[in-house]
């Protein structure tokens, strides 16, 4: 008899896990198992490869290709994925169908690349370290120019006219002298020097000629904030103060501002927080005191305009997480690969 209850026994435990996963809404997913249709790419930085969700059916891929040693960041160009790495400093053009069809664009040593913006068939790359601006050839993936662009620039936003890039001016400086450098996009000269807030890490564009800095703090003293900056005058016309130090920021096209902040592990909590505010009136909705609660290593997020959902990478977690952006309720966990930090949809 004892032979025939172990099996039941084992049954009644895998019931329950499953069942288990089911109430974290945790779903099953099969590793490697084919994804086609619209996807959200994720970029595993702990893991060095990149896993690809699809939108329709929620199967997963996690290693549907790999990175450099450090990636930095995913994004689009038209119908191929862009991969952004920090060593070695390069970027990976890629088709979504065939991830060996790629090209490889070195760029120079020791740049350490930070962000990557596409304009038209015009990539923009900072360099952290080298504190330079690359513009880069999309179409023939070829090196064009560079131009200082600060001490330590981070996050990039581009217009018609403008290149804008959040410079930190480096931790060793305590942040002091944070600010925006606009660039001519056409000239690629010098324009204006915008002072902000302590640690400028991502930009953003609000409604019309409005553009929002997320500043990240000094993780001492200053915390996180929002500057907005109207470019036709160049100043900062209001600041939202979030609390924490948010590291990402993401602004949906009906104005609701999200920004992603690591979050903290202690004996009693962990998690990460999302904080937000109403771009088009600059009210602040959800601070570090009533903040909204998804994974641990809350990083990068993405919109999906068709479901109306906004994901978000949690780095400690290997998760990514859908949300209702109105509710701030998971609808959806998918588990990734290992550190889960850059989102693109594709």
């Amino acid at each position: 008899m004892t032979t025939h209850k172990l099996p039941s026994i084992k049954i009644r435990i895998l019931f329950l896990l499953a069942l288990f996963l089911m109430g974290c809404g945790l779903l099953p997913t099969q590793p490697d198992k084919p994804v086609t249709g619209r996807s959200l790419y994720v970029l595993n930085g702990l893991g060095q490869t990149v896993t690809r969700i699809s939108l329709t059916d929620s199967s997963v891929n996690r290693e549907f290709t790999t990175t450099g040693p450090v990636p930095a960041a995913l994004n689009r160009y038209g119908d191929h994925l862009l991969i952004l790495n920090s060593t070695p400093a390069s970027v990976e053009l890629l088709s979504p169908e065939d991830s060996t069809d790629r090209q490889v664009l070195t760029l120079p040593l020791g740049s350490n690349p930070f962000d990557l913006q596409v304009y038209g068939d015009r990539l923009y790359v900072s360099g952290l370290t080298s504190g330079k601006l690359y513009t880069i050839d999309a179409k023939t993936l070829t090196l064009l120019d560079s131009m200082g662009a600060g001490a330590a620039p981070e996050g990039i936003a581009v217009d018609e006219h403008s290149i804008y890039v959040a410079s930190s001016n480096g931790w060793q400086s305590g942040y002091t002298g944070s600010s925006v450098h606009v660039i001519s996009r056409t000239s690629l000269i010098p324009a204006d020097t915008i002072p902000v807030g302590p640690n400028p890490q991502r930009l953003a564009w609000g409604n019309g000629t409005v553009l929002h800095v997320l500043c990240t703090g000094d993780y001492v003293e200053s915390t996180g904030e929002v500057d907005v900056i109207d470019v036709g005058t160049g100043t900062v016309t209001t600041t939202l103060s979030l609390g924490g130090f948010p590291g990402y920021l993401l602004i949906t096209p009906d104005a609701i501002g999200f920004a992603a902040d690591f979050g903290t592990a202690t004996a009693q909590d962990t998690a990460g927080f999302l904080y937000s505010y109403d771009a088009a009136r600059n009210k602040v909705l959800h601070t570090s005191t009533d903040p909204i609660r998804v994974g641990y290593g809350a990083m990068g997020m993405a919109y999906d305009a068709q479901t109306d959902r906004l994901y978000v990478s949690n780095f400690k977690d290997n998760t990514v997480q859908a949300l209702n952006p109105r509710t701030g309720e998971v609808l959806e966990t998918y588990a990734v690969g290992d550190g889960p930090q850059s989102l693109v949809i594709l």
